[in-house]
């Protein structure tokens, strides 16, 4: 299944415009405007501040850092971790393998975000997509608003059992459902200091806090 996913990132850059490093960083500095996919193996990618990429960010083994009032079109990385700076955007997707994804203060994401053995932490962020995961709790804190639903993955049977927590904080608000559709997997919701759930919970408990 690993070297599945690596075949599968590396094929999104064959034959597209791109800045492949291995076992090196790339480094975008403040104020840039990037016409083309990034992408590290070994190595990180760090947007500076104000900065524009046009393109994807994708590492395998590395650390992507948005870094504040930037935008990127998406993000993948396969082991690593992942941080969107304050008010930055991203205008398509986020998917992580193996890692954790960080979306800061009033940073917007219009796509999905999907993580596989990996915990989502967002604060004051708007989130216009769904949230899948496999595996990985997630984090809505300071009145995060997430406008689509959050979808657990797995496993069915009896085997392999897990437990995924979920925690909305501080006014944090899902305007979709939540729903598990892994019958492997024990889904808590905890919501706190008037956080709210406006959709239906599915296969999952809710604990208001």
């Amino acid at each position: 299944m690993r070297k599945y996913h690596l075949f599968l990132l590396i094929s999104l850059f064959v034959a597209v415009s791109c800045t492949t490093k291995v076992n090196e960083s790339i480094v975008i500095k403040e104020g840039q405007r990037v016409n083309k996919n990034l992408y590290t193996v070994n190595g990180n990618i760090i947007v500076g501040p104000n900065s524009t990429v046009n393109g994807s960010c994708a590492t395998v083994n590395g650390r992507i850092v948005i870094k504040d009032n930037s935008t990127v079109r998406d993000i993948k990385s396969i082991n690593g971790e992942i941080i969107v700076g304050k008010n930055s955007r991203v205008k398509k997707s986020i998917t992580l393998i193996n890692g954790a994804i960080k979306i800061d203060s009033l940073a917007v994401v219009a796509g999905k975000i999907g993580t596989v053995n990996g915990s989502l932490t967002a604060q004051k962020a708007h989130l216009l997509g769904n949230i899948s995961t496999v595996n990985g709790d997630i984090f809505l804190t300071a009145h995060t608003i997430l406008e689509g639903n959050i979808i657990i993955k797995g496993k069915n049977g009896n085997d392999e059992k897990r437990k995924v927590d979920i925690y909305l904080k501080d006014g944090s608000e899902i305007k979709g459902n939540i729903e598990s559709k892994a019958t492997n997997t024990e889904v808590t919701v905890h919501a706190l200091n008037n956080s709210k759930v406006d959709g239906d919970v599915i296969g999952a408990e809710i604990l208001y806090e």
